[in-house]
């Protein structure tokens, strides 16, 4: 008796009988569904369905949000501050943030400021990246303690002010504000200019500063990296004083 040929026909038989129970169950479903009143079509739905049409519109879901992200194009950096040794919160910084791209009238999701606050005058590597900001020219404001303001000043990284600060800027600026200095650099004119604002006392510094908390003095430097972009600066110091933008 050839047992190999009896057992692969009643594996055959038996897939057979398999894929017939499979259909008259496939049958027997449509059936009773079929016979079901509303309320039981609903309730069978639910009880077999919905967990799976649930999952299948949440993983369609969430595909359409990576393809969004990928696709959507990224807004346009308008222009770049750095905090350095930064005393205040990060939060409060990013709401001042939103704040200031709001009252320079960007435009939503397609210009934005970047604002970091991250960066240690202790840390090597903060100051490499800070380094690379002002050589690429992506760098426009620069917000630090005294010493470190005094630094970039006396290299030359900050605008003078003195000569290029619009009218409505000079009459709101206390003269005690500032922080002059000379140029340490081989083109220094040998005279005292001023390079840096402090910004305690501006609408940005009451903002971002907690009640009763006594911030170190903070200074903002300006970086020119274009015409276009020191005018930029200039608007931003604007609602920082809560000075009208010029139309």
């Amino acid at each position: 008796m050839n047992i190999e040929n009896k057992k692969t026909a009643l594996d055959d038989d038996a897939a057979i009988y398999q894929r017939i129970e499979e259909t008259e169950s496939a049958k027997s479903e449509r059936q009773k569904f079929s016979e079901m009143d509303l309320k039981g079509k609903y309730r069978y739905f639910m009880d077999y369905y919905a967990l799976k049409v649930l999952i299948g519109f949440l993983i369609a879901l969430l595909v359409g949000y990576i393809v969004y992200v990928a696709v959507r194009p990224k807004p346009d950096t308008v222009a770049q501050i750095v905090v350095v040794d930064s005393p205040w919160a990060k939060y409060t910084l990013d709401s001042y943030r939103e704040t200031l791209e709001k009252d320079l009238g960007l435009a939503p999701e397609k210009e934005e400021i970047l604002l970091n606050s991250s960066y240690q005058s202790a840390n090597s590597s903060d100051i490499t990246a800070i380094s690379t900001f002002l050589f690429a020219n992506t760098l426009d404001i620069i917000i630090s303690t005294r010493p470190e303001a005094l630094r970039y000043a006396e290299n030359a990284v900050f605008l003078p002010l003195e000569e290029q600060l619009p009218a409505d800027l000079l009459a709101v600026i206390p003269e005690e504000d500032y922080l002059q200095c000379e140029r340490t650099d081989e083109e220094s004119d040998g005279k005292t200019h001023v390079y840096a604002i402090r910004v305690n006392n501006t609408a940005f510094g009451k903002y971002v500063t907690p009640e009763g908390y006594k911030a170190p003095e903070m200074y903002l430097g300006i970086h020119p990296c274009s015409d276009e972009r020191v005018e930029l600066s200039f608007n931003i110091l604007r609602v920082m004083y809560g000075l009208p933008i010029p139309e």
